[in-house]
């Protein structure tokens, strides 16, 4: 399988997706008024820091520092990453803003 292709792993709830197409990252993010962001402080010399997505109702827990998507995008790669997402809306019927970054099977073939 093509390490962008969308593809769901069978020890993941069937509400989650996961994918490395930026695309479909990017879409889901804009959809959510979400931005490419990184934790504060977690930067190396030049290398981009812990990635987030910071949405547009902010965030209480960490200080995030805007990066653009080319940049959010090649730490993400080269991180060997993949975005897994809820599609399940919420109980009101809402779309989820639930997601992880976790290593990407198959990551190092």
């Amino acid at each position: 399988m093509d390490d962008r292709e969308e593809h769901l792993d069978a020890a993941q709830p069937a509400d989650l997706t996961a994918t490395s197409d930026h695309d479909v990252i990017r879409a889901w993010a804009e959809d959510r008024h979400a931005e490419p962001a990184t934790v504060e402080g977690t930067r190396e010399g030049d290398q981009v820091g812990e990635l987030r997505l910071d949405f547009d109702f902010g965030n209480d827990l960490e200080d995030l520092t805007p990066v653009t998507w080319d940049d959010w995008f090649a730490a993400f790669d080269e991180r060997g990453l993949e975005f897994v997402f809820s599609s399940a809306p919420r109980p009101d019927g809402s779309a989820s803003n639930e997601f992880h970054l976790e290593p990407a099977h198959g990551a190092g073939r």
